[in-house]
């Protein structure tokens, strides 16, 4: 993240601010979004930047059968914290394009951070 002032907030600053959970999550079959109809588990943070005060609710959900993970992310601040950018992926470098009709997909090529 960085703010209007051009401070940087990253990541490494947070600390968790409690435990980590792992839950199991009920399948509902009356539920209007197919996903919720599946069970499956849900992996939750809470964390903390001590600098800005900024916390941040993390989730990662798997439902069985799916092959994806739904990544959930909710900043809160007692204070206003004015964010010009908020960035979930951070890549280095410049992408390869790889046409795929009639879409176009970016690749990189990830290195082991310094």
């Amino acid at each position: 993240m960085t703010t209007r002032a051009k401070q940087r907030v990253p990541a490494s600053r947070f600390r968790l601010a409690g435990a980590l959970t792992c839950d199991v999550l009920v399948a509902r079959p009356d539920a209007a979004r197919a996903a919720e109809r599946r069970r499956g588990v849900v992996l939750s943070a809470r964390l903390r930047d001590a600098t800005t005060g900024l916390q941040a609710s993390w989730r990662a959900t798997l439902r069985d059968g799916a092959d994806y993970v739904r990544e959930e992310l909710r900043l809160e601040s007692d204070a206003d914290i004015d964010l010009a950018q908020v960035a979930l992926l951070e890549l280095a470098g410049q992408p390869a394009i790889v046409p795929l009709a009639p879409f176009q997909v970016l690749v990189w090529e990830l290195a082991p951070a310094p």
